[in-house]
């Protein structure tokens, strides 16, 4: 058994790097002293601390993307850092992330074992603001990670909205997916809320989704934030029957936790009321030919 502590944190106003770190270390401690093995952040979180340079540049998109970038080292180091210290594996707030010079961003995941080693998920699918404004490139490569005895896949955001590359990942052995987000309206919360719920129902494995709560009166990136943190399962036997394991309130900044037993994934998948796992790949001929336009009613 497994317990997760999925993020619904507030966007803050950090003055310099010592109040983030402080602040990210007084996170995961408080999820270590709840027991926690993997902790999730919310999307884009790392963007916060833009707030820490000057006027002109965390009030300019552009001026903040490139200014972030000076922070790559300290970034790693200081969740590499809380993951080894408090013993878990950490899921760390994403960050646009440069490989060189004059190079697209990427909206980067970094991934953290519990001896503070690291790897990273860059983000499938890109939203509008992302591809449009941000001038992101969405990655070519998914991953699973073996963490704390299961197989985690990272699905940022929007990229849970195509059921693909959940499939892709659970083909591969993940039994928990793992999606950060950041939604804006509520219609953006319950778009991906009602997505990650069906990736739960048609891999029949477990989804957790973090959130990002509050307001901003001085990012172009992060103005404000909405959604219930949870965690969702298969609606099938031993599970909820609405598939809701954990929800947070969409109010309080913190962390919502759920213990969670990967094992029941592979029995549920060989045994359950229907077999959404195995029936995927059985059916998929169907799904990949074009749907003929019936007009011959009588």
């Amino acid at each position: 058994m497994l317990t997760l502590a999925v993020g619904q944190h507030a966007i803050q106003s950090f003055r310099d790097w010592d109040q983030f770190a402080t602040s990210m270390e007084h996170e995961v401690a408080t999820a270590a002293g709840q027991g926690a093995d993997i902790l999730v952040f919310g999307e884009h979180l790392g963007c916060l601390l833009a707030r820490t340079f000057s006027l002109d540049v965390y009030t300019d998109l552009y001026a903040q993307l490139e200014a972030l970038q000076t922070l790559q080292n300290d970034f790693i180091d200081i969740f590499a850092y809380l993951a080894r210290t408090y013993q878990v594996n950490l899921i760390a707030p994403s960050i646009p992330w440069q490989e060189e010079a004059g190079t697209s961003y990427h909206a980067r995941t970094w991934v953290f074992n519990h001896q503070g080693a690291g790897a990273y998920q860059d983000k499938q699918v890109l939203t509008r603001a992302e591809n449009e404004h941000w001038g992101m490139r969405a990655a070519k490569v998914q991953q699973v990670f073996a963490l704390a005895g299961g197989r985690i896949g990272i699905l940022p955001g929007y990229a849970a909205e195509f059921p693909q590359y959940a499939r892709a990942l659970c083909e591969q052995g993940a039994n928990l997916l793992l999606v950060p987000s950041w939604t804006q309206t509520h219609a953006g919360y319950w778009r991906l809320r009602y997505a990650c719920q069906a990736r739960a129902v048609e891999q029949q494995c477990y989804v957790a989704q973090a959130t990002v709560i509050g307001e901003s009166d001085w990012s172009p990136m992060l103005d404000q934030g909405m959604g219930s943190a949870g965690v969702f399962t298969p609606c099938d036997y031993g599970f909820p029957a609405e598939g809701v394991l954990a929800l947070g309130d969409g109010q309080r900044s913190g962390w919502v936790y759920a213990k969670v037993d990967l094992g029941r994934i592979d029995h549920i998948r060989a045994h359950g009321q229907v077999l959404n796992f195995r029936d995927w790949g059985r059916y998929q001929g169907m799904s990949t030919q074009k749907a003929a336009l019936h007009t011959g009613f009588f």
